[in-house]
């Protein structure tokens, strides 16, 4: 009998805090990074809804693509601590399909 694979999903506003939720799963869950895919929510390349990192003040770049969230999906490890590592890192509305 094979375990069915979850997959949890949670938006994030900053690609900094999706890239923060990504390094904890593979450092604190050893998740296998081609189980996780970052993609804009949306029909455009996005870095987030809020500038974060070299896009930040004090020199907020006006070219950053800020088009919108980003959503974190994560297709493996156990999905209470996937979602608990997804909230931490400041993702929002987590799924679990």
């Amino acid at each position: 009998m094979s375990a069915e694979t979850q997959t949890c999903s949670a938006r994030f506003s900053s690609r900094a805090a999706a890239d923060r939720a990504v390094e904890h799963l593979i450092q604190q869950l050893a998740i296998d990074p081609t189980e996780v895919d970052i993609h804009p929510i949306g029909a455009f390349n996005s870095a987030g809804e809020t500038a974060s990192g070299g896009d930040a003040e004090p020199s907020v770049r006006e070219d950053s693509p800020l088009e919108g969230a980003l959503l974190v999906t994560v297709s493996g490890g156990d999905p209470v601590k996937v979602l608990r590592v997804l909230h931490d890192a400041g993702g929002e509305e987590q799924i679990n399909l």
